[in-house]
């Protein structure tokens, strides 16, 4: 028998109006009272119409004081997914450029980690970081790899302090058919062709197996590639 929504474990997935967070949260409403996370209040009242849910985190990821207020709302929880992300800009200063991609990838990750993690403590939460094949291997320099290395490099650090009670996880796709990978795909002037990527979905379904691992299990990362296409 499904729980009552008052019973349900709170999970709060950030960049939750589109692409895999979208997905992350689809897949999670069925037992999880879901907070959608994205800068638009159209977009997040829109996406929690669509799914069901019921709270909204409506802030400006690379607003420091934006991320502050939304996260101070928040009474309780028990699962965190950061999935929202952005590509370096274009067209911009090379400073203004990192600044960005560091800004919303790294410090507004680590900024709700942080404001949260006594609410996740006392739940004895989760906490997932989608990454990147970009975060293990070094790809580009534009500061996008950059961010996702020291993505890595945080959860793995949070992973050996806030071990055994909140367990940290770390997933790192390989290319997913998203309208990010289409601009990346474009700006490198390449022929898009989706039956060469993974769907959200198949992505959505191997971050939930990791969230629903057994209580005596420790699940520390995954690396997932399409089973067609080179790796990335």
């Amino acid at each position: 028998m499904p729980q009552p929504p008052s019973l349900r474990p709170t999970a709060l997935v950030t960049g939750a109006t589109r692409g895999l967070g979208k997905e992350i949260a689809r897949q999670l409403v069925s037992d999880h009272s879901v907070i959608i996370g994205g800068r638009s209040h159209t977009a997040v009242e829109a996406t929690m119409v669509e799914l069901g849910a019921s709270k909204g985190f409506v802030a400006d990821l690379a607003i420091e004081d934006e991320v502050g207020a939304a996260a101070s709302a928040i009474e309780a929880i028990d699962l965190l997914v950061h999935c929202a992300g952005v590509l370096a800009p274009i067209g911009v200063p090379v400073r203004e450029a990192w600044r960005h991609v560091m800004e919303v990838n790294v410090l507004a990750a680590v900024q709700l980690t942080e404001l949260l993690l006594p609410l996740l403590r006392l739940s004895a939460g989760r906490i997932v970081f989608i990454n990147s094949g970009a975060g293990l291997r070094a790809m580009g320099t534009d500061g996008y790899s950059a961010s996702k290395f020291a993505l890595t490099s945080y959860a793995d650090a949070l992973r050996q302090l806030e071990a055994p009670r909140v367990r940290v996880i770390s997933v790192h796709p390989g290319r997913i058919d998203t309208d990010m990978q289409r601009e990346l795909q474009s700006r490198a002037g390449h022929v898009y062709r989706p039956e060469e990527y993974m769907t959200v979905a198949s992505v959505a379904r191997s971050v939930r197996h990791m969230i629903d691992a057994p209580d005596d299990v420790a699940c520390e990362a995954l690396t997932i590639r399409p089973r067609t296409a080179p790796t990335a």
